[in-house]
């Protein structure tokens, strides 16, 4: 359509994304109130965007990994996603649990992690569970992550500190055989 001195053009259907395309406007195919005609071809060139991103971030990786034995009581708890991150709607409840008891942690995001520290050590031979929530992560479009994600790993054993002692011994001491 032509209003005054702008020429718009509609496409019939939806442009195809990440797509270089030209307009060439022909001698002839618009004129002036006149009826002065455009007096040399015109084209130009454009991109079109790249498609929304409609994909929620997906755990890709966890360390400790799944099941893990023998992690050790001090250790950090990290998170890869596929795609960079951010706190969705229910990021604070994510949580790790000692048997049913919450762990306190701090939780930091930088780029595509979430880096969990427990505030404290956690406890000696002790199952270890890892919450997060659907909707505790989105990608940098927004879109969250819509499933909840867990996994198990447990710590080591208490270490045994104590030396050893001799109760008694064959021959007896000072014994002459």
């Amino acid at each position: 359509s032509i209003n005054k001195n702008i020429l718009t053009l509609k496409p019939f259907a939806l442009l195809p994304y990440n797509t270089r395309l030209e307009i060439s406007i022909p001698v002839g195919a618009v004129h002036d109130v006149s009826g002065n005609e455009l007096p040399k071809a015109y084209s130009f060139k454009f991109y079109t965007g790249t498609a929304p991103d409609d994909t929620p971030p997906v755990i890709s990786a966890i360390m400790p990994a799944d099941n893990r034995q023998d992690v050790p009581i001090n250790a950090e708890i990290n998170i890869y996603c596929s795609e960079d991150i951010a706190a969705g709607q229910s990021f604070d409840t994510i949580a790790i649990l000692a048997g049913e008891n919450l762990i306190e942690s701090s939780k930091e995001i930088n780029a595509n992690i979430l880096l969990m520290k427990p505030l404290k050590v956690l406890p000696y031979s002790a199952p270890i569970k890892v919450i997060i929530p659907a909707g505790a992560l989105k990608d940098n479009a927004g879109n969250e992550m819509n499933q909840a994600y867990r996994f198990l790993f447990s710590t080591g054993l208490d270490p045994d500190y104590v030396a050893p002692l001799i109760k008694s011994s064959q021959p007896g001491a000072n014994a002459v055989s």
